[in-house]
C-alpha cells in the first residue's frame, strides 16, 4: 500500500485498483493523494482514471460514516502477479473484519481480478469495467457497469415495448463499443419481431454522414 493514499495492483504494464474494506472505522483509513507509481509513461489518461476512482471511493466512505453508517475502514494493496491476487483473497477471507474488495478499473485487469476472486465467497465489486462474463467467475462478483452488448439488448427490448410495429434504421460506427452495442441491438430487435430495415455503418472520425442518408 502506498502511504500517500493512491492504491493499485500491477501486472506488467497493467494497473489494478483494489481496496480491502474492513469494519472498524477510520483506523488505518487511507486518504487521497499523488503517487508517482501510477503516473505511467505515455498513459496519463489511465493514471487519471485510477486516481479519480480512488478519490470517489474514499469520498463515498467518508460520507457513509458521516451519515451514521456502519464504520468501514479502507486498506490498499499493491500486488505483482495473478497468484498474488489469489493470495489476497485467501488472506482477506480469513480476516473476519474484511467485508469485501473493490477492484478492476479497466476490463483487462477486472478479468484477472474476477478470476482470482472466483469462488472465494468474499464480495468483489467491479465498479467500472464493461467486459462481458465477469460475473461468471462466481456469485460473489458484482459488476456495476453493464457490458455494451447487454445494453444493446436492453435498448431493443425497450424499443419493442415503446414502439411496436415501427420500422427501424440503425446508424453506427464500425469500431469501438458502439459497434458491439449496435450489433446486439439489431440481433435482439429482429429476434423480438421488430423490423430493422436499414443498418448503415461509418468509420469513426467521419465528419460528414450525408451519404449515409441516401
Amino acid at each position: 500500500a502506498h502511504g500517500d493514499g493512491c492504491f493499485h495492483l500491477r501486472r506488467g504494464d497493467d494497473d489494478f485498483l483494489a481496496v480491502d474494506l474492513r469494519n472498524g472505522g477510520m483506523e488505518g483509513f487511507v486518504g487521497s493523494g499523488e503517487c508517482e507509481a501510477c503516473d505511467r509513461a505515455g498513459n496519463a489518461a489511465d493514471s487519471a482514471v485510477i486516481h479519480d476512482m480512488h478519490d470517489g471511493i474514499a469520498t463515498a466512505l467518508r460520507l457513509h460514516i458521516a451519515r451514521g453508517g456502519i464504520p468501514i475502514g479502507m486498506e490498499t494493496v499493491a500486488l505483482s502477479s495473478e497468484d498474488s491476487l489469489a493470495q489476497l483473497f485467501a488472506v482477506a477471507k480469513n480476516f473476519r473484519s474484511t467485508v469485501g474488495i473493490i477492484g478492476g478499473v479497466f476490463s483487462s485487469d477486472a478479468g484477472v481480478l474476477a478470476k482470482a476472486a472466483g469462488n472465494s465467497g468474499l464480495p468483489c465489486i467491479i465498479p467500472a469495467a464493461t467486459a462481458p462474463n465477469l460475473t461468471g467467475y462466481g456469485p460473489n462478483i458484482i459488476q456495476l457497469n453493464t457490458p455494451f452488448a447487454l445494453r444493446g439488448s436492453v435498448l431493443a427490448e425497450y424499443a419493442m415495448k415503446a414502439f411496436p410495429g415501427t420500422r427501424i434504421a440503425v446508424l453506427a460506427p464500425l469500431d469501438g463499443y458502439a459497434r458491439a452495442l449496435a450489433e446486439r441491438f439489431v440481433t435482439t430487435a429482429r429476434a423480438l419481431g421488430l423490423s430493422v430495415d436499414i443498418v448503415s455503418w461509418y468509420n469513426s472520425g467521419t465528419k460528414d454522414l450525408r451519404t449515409q442518408y441516401k
